[in-house]
C-alpha cells in the first residue's frame, strides 16, 4: 500500500507511543549503499520491531507535451516500512537539488 509521508510520519509516532513502555532496545542501521539502499531496525524489549528500508529511485517517462515526445525523469527517495504489528506499506519522497 502507498500512502503520504504524513501517514508515515502518523503511524511511526503511534507505534512508538503504544510501546513507550518498553525500552527501545536496539537501533540497528545499515551503512548507505552506493545506490542509496540502507535498512534501520528498532527493537524494543517488548518484542516489538519497526524497520524502515529507504532506497534512491529513479524514474523515466515519455510524455507528448505539443506533439512532441520528451523524457521525464524524477528521482525519488522509496520508504518501505513495517512492523510486528503491521504489513509492509510505502511512501515516495521527491529529491530536489539545491543550489547554492
Amino acid at each position: 500500500m502507498i500512502v503520504t509521508s504524513q501517514e508515515y510520519w502518523e503511524d511511526k509516532k503511534n507505534f512508538f507511543k503504544k510501546h513507550e513502555d518498553a525500552d527501545c532496545r536496539q537501533v540497528e542501521t545499515s551503512p548507505m549503499e552506493e545506490n542509496g539502499l540502507y535498512f534501520k531496525i528498532y527493537s524494543f524489549s517488548d518484542g516489538a520491531m519497526w524497520c524502515e528500508r529507504m532506497e534512491l529511485k529513479k524514474y523515466h517517462k515519455c510524455v507528448e507535451i505539443n506533439k512532441t515526445t520528451v523524457t521525464v525523469a524524477i528521482d525519488l527517495q522509496e520508504v518501505k516500512y513495517w512492523s510486528t504489528e503491521a504489513p509492509s506499506k510505502y511512501y515516495y519522497e521527491q529529491l530536489r537539488n539545491c543550489k547554492s
